[in-house]
């Protein structure tokens, strides 16, 4: 008879090293509104050639996270989230080595985009495997890194870079990171991969692309990254629009980020018992709400409708990212569930690369944030309702 296995760190601590590795790999997309000014001030560079790297990311997203996430399925997740905190690392190390603007686009397109692709892919590998009656409290628990970097790692990198400039405070953020290395390298590896998960439809990439349960997470993948990216990138600009002053804009997007982190938490937590199906409606609704009251608003409302938006995005947000790794993991958590993922998330990228370029092109035809941002919540309506061919497939 098989022995039941030994596990030497609690769950707990298995999450939170995770949650710290996928937290410190997300900061570097999460901190770019803080490097976009600072190579601006630094080098004198233009916005637009400011942003280079950013956009770059995006495409280097949808073509690298296939490559990346097909290396988790050989290597093994664990492995690839060491490497992939080791791209994290050596992201601040080059752009703190930077001199010319195609430095600052390869470091932080190429760099970003693997190690998010490694972290990300590898993170929900490992915890689908380890805690598969659990998959939805634990990764919704790692899914609070989202969360982590804004509310607090931006406001230790934006003193660091008042205090001891730019490169010394990159050349700081290549510490913990590294630090956290070790930590991650030391985790009881992950119970093996059935050979074909139970109850999913298939078992290997050529089979997922022909089924029908791959493109309704494909469509809610990349309409759910349009909406995400229109508000994150215009959210600040359509509030202060309305009159709010920057004080409390920064309050009430504080505030979001935090709400963010509870609603992973207890998304996560209501899927493994209610169902994922449920949870990703209402997260969805909650979202689609938000941005439909920031867009309906009439410019001087006060603070009330702000902070109403900022709560509701943050539930809805959060309590969609717990179940952005999960669904896939519902689904394909076999052999090829690197590959399958990594596919889907190079999909959901073309959102990333899109969305606030149309928002952008929207506000300057229409004059307004309106458009945009209704935009954004039938794209969160869309993604919604594309659970609903899964729902046999899923918890």
């Amino acid at each position: 008879m098989r022995e039941p296995r030994k596990e030497r760190f609690p769950a707990l601590l298995v999450v939170g090293v995770l949650l710290l590795a996928f937290g410190l790999m997300w900061n570097a997309r999460g901190s770019f509104s803080l490097l976009y000014l600072a190579f601006q001030r630094e080098y004198g560079w233009s916005p637009g050639l400011s942003t280079l790297g950013y956009a770059f990311s995006w495409l280097a997203v949808i073509f690298l996270t296939p490559i990346a996430a097909a290396w988790v399925d050989k290597a093994g997740p664990r492995r690839a989230v060491v490497m992939g905190l080791g791209c994290t690392a050596l992201l601040y190390g080059a752009l703190a080595l930077v001199r010319e603007v195609w430095h600052y686009v390869l470091a932080f397109g190429v760099l970003q985009a693997m190690a998010q692709a490694l972290v990300a892919t590898g993170s929900t590998a490992y915890l689908a495997r380890r805690f598969p009656r659990r998959r939805g409290s634990a990764i919704g628990g790692m899914a609070v890194g989202y969360s982590l970097g804004p509310v607090l790692i931006l406001p230790v990198l934006g003193w660091t870079m008042g205090a001891l400039g730019l490169r010394s405070a990159l050349v700081l953020m290549v510490l913990p990171p590294f630090l956290l290395l070790p930590l991650v390298a030391l985790l009881d590896p992950p119970p093996a991969p059935q050979a074909r998960q139970a109850g999913a439809p298939v078992g290997a990439l050529r089979e997922a692309v022909g089924t029908l349960a791959f493109w309704s997470l494909a469509v809610l993948y990349v309409s759910g990254v349009v909406a995400y990216n229109i508000v994150l990138v215009h959210q600040a600009a359509a509030a202060e629009g309305l009159g709010s002053t920057a004080s409390w804009i920064v309050m009430a997007l504080t505030g979001s980020f935090a709400h963010s982190a509870l609603g992973s938490l207890a998304g996560g937590s209501l899927s493994d018992r209610i169902g994922r199906v449920p949870v990703w409606l209402g997260g969805s609704l909650l979202s689609a709400l938000a941005v439909g009251l920031l867009a309906l608003v009439p410019p001087g409302a006060g603070g009330g409708p702000l902070a109403a938006y900022a709560v509701l995005l943050g539930l809805g947000t959060g309590a969609r990212l717990a179940l952005l790794g999960t669904l896939a993991a519902d689904l394909y958590a076999g052999p090829a569930f690197g590959r399958i993922y990594g596919v889907l998330q190079a999909i959901g990228a073309i959102g990333g690369a899109v969305g606030p370029l149309v928002a952008g092109f929207l506000r300057e035809t229409s004059g307004s944030y309106q458009v945009p941002f209704l935009v954004a919540g039938l794209a969160y309506l869309i993604s919604g309702l594309a659970v609903l061919p899964l729902r046999r497939g899923l918890k």
